[in-house]
């Protein structure tokens, strides 16, 4: 299962769109998920390793590749999260592919389980998995069988946030995210190697 097709059938779920981060994670974790329940492979989608977590290669050209996907600028004052995508299709498609489409079926249970979780506590998870933590910020990589072990928390187990916390959070994972990458850049500054 492609990158576009995942996409539309999780807009077609989330029906009032997502922003730019939490489609992205969105993305990564329900493409864990359809690798488990034996819909899609890992090779479907290559992801980029970023501040905020795993991205799909390819996200940010998605929406001028294909004109289903929809993506409407809204004020947040965060400039990562100022696009909401959704999918430019009427409601009686997704009714459609309730019958037709396995991928939909699976989709729709797994985005029930995402729900519960912030996007600061999804970036969070993201920010365990093997393949972000061993890479830097700009390798390509596919989903790999040590990330494929770690699962989503329980339910019961998901802190509470409210918006205001989750955007601080974010903030705080984004910094985080980019520290390495700091730090060896400026070491590199500091400390030129001799070629």
């Amino acid at each position: 299962m492609d990158l576009h097709k995942i996409i539309k059938l999780i807009l077609t779920v989330e029906e009032r769109g997502l922003n730019k981060v939490r489609l992205a994670k969105t993305v990564y974790f329900v493409h864990k998920e359809l690798i488990r329940n034996h819909v899609a492979s890992s090779t479907d989608i290559k992801y980029i390793r970023m501040p905020l977590g795993p991205v799909p290669d390819g996200f940010m050209e998605i929406a001028t590749k294909y004109a289903d996907i929809l993506v409407t600028e809204r004020p947040t004052g965060l400039a990562y999260n100022s696009k909401l995508y959704s999918v430019n299709k009427p409601r009686w498609w997704a009714k459609r592919l309730d019958k037709k489409d396995s991928g939909y079926a699976a989709i729709k249970r797994i985005l029930g389980e995402l729900d519960a979780i912030p996007t600061s506590v999804l970036v969070e998870i993201s920010h365990s998995e093997p393949s972000w933590v061993k890479n830097v910020n700009g390798v390509k990589f596919y989903i790999s069988e040590q990330d494929m072990k770690h699962r989503l928390p329980l339910r019961n187990k998901i802190p509470y946030r409210t918006e205001a916390a989750d955007e601080q959070s974010l903030q705080a994972s984004l910094v985080n995210g980019m520290l390495k990458d700091i730090v060896e850049e400026s070491t590199d500054l500091e400390f030129p190697s001799d070629g």
